[in-house]
């Protein structure tokens, strides 16, 4: 919307005037996060040093036009499905495949450092809960924290110890119970491997594209749940991440926990294998025109 334009754009002319001013001139290649808002201050004030963009999130693989001088588009082909869309047959011979090995490789260090505050027990059913930041085309931030607040309900009724885990600008107060609990990490939630976790659950956040491609966790989103305008970033999402209405469906009773857990994947890759590749996905069509 026009209001979130402005504020991009005054903090794109920011970060310039920061950048004149430390003098940051004498700069032999540039890495930077393949958002529209880095694109326009490289080709403005660096246009003629050496770029390479990597992905920001599984939507860092559309393009976002307007590259000059790019070397190397360093992104991973999400779960085998999100490549990549919208880039020119001479920017598409740049790509090179980031693998999950290495991210896994860092990231094991990383939570070294950075342990998560999860003490489960032994039979704990555990889906974490990614919150979304609010105030989104129709939707106010409170709506938000109801729709939240419905979904993680049914899940507790499903008999699934959650951990939420807040959006790093949410500052609400939240009081745990038995069946609900805080996550509380500096890292993203992809970096950890987590006893007892089935699966992640989130009203439309890409982390639920990201942590079966990393950790082999699946990931669901709430998208039925709104009415929302038709656009590609929420089409990625409905595209390639199920619904949690799958994970809402099973009788967990039923289940042990590990069976538990193979039944979710089941239905997650039944989903996902039934999804053709990122730049053959035709529903993507209409967004080019």
């Amino acid at each position: 919307n026009d209001k979130a334009f402005k504020t991009m754009s005054e903090s794109k002319d920011l970060i310039i005037k920061d950048l004149i001013d430390l003098k940051l001139y004498d700069i032999d290649e540039i890495y930077a996060v393949n958002i529209i808002q880095f694109i326009n201050i490289v080709n403005i004030l660096y246009k003629s040093i050496p770029c390479c963009y990597i992905e920001e999130s599984a939507f860092g693989t559309f393009s976002k036009g307007h590259y000059q001088n790019v070397q190397k588009f360093i992104m991973p082909t999400y779960l085998d499905k999100i490549d990549n869309r919208g880039f020119s047959d001479s920017e598409k011979n740049k790509f090179v495949n980031l693998k999950s090995e290495y991210f896994i490789q860092v990231a094991d260090e990383c939570v070294k450092m950075y342990p998560l505050n999860i003490d489960c027990a032994p039979e704990d059913k555990i889906i974490i809960f990614c919150g979304t930041w609010g105030d989104l085309q129709c939707y106010t931030e409170s709506e938000f924290a109801q729709k939240e607040e419905e979904i993680i309900e049914k899940l507790q009724n499903k008999g699934f110890v959650v951990y939420f885990k807040p959006h790093p600008r949410d500052n609400r107060e939240y009081k745990e119970t038995a069946n609900f609990k805080i996550l509380k990490t500096k890292l993203p939630l992809e970096c950890y491997v987590i006893n007892n976790l089935v699966a992640t659950v989130s009203l439309l956040s890409f982390s639920s594209l990201q942590s079966f491609h990393y950790r082999k966790v699946p990931g669901f989103v709430c998208l039925n749940y709104f009415e929302l305008k038709d656009e590609k970033a929420l089409t990625l999402l409905s595209e390639y991440t199920p619904s949690v209405d799958l994970i809402l469906d099973i009788n967990t009773n039923e289940y042990s926990l590990q069976a538990l857990k193979n039944e979710v994947t089941r239905r997650y890759l039944d989903f996902l294998n039934s999804k053709p590749m990122l730049s053959k996905n035709a529903t993507f069509d209409k967004f080019n025109k």
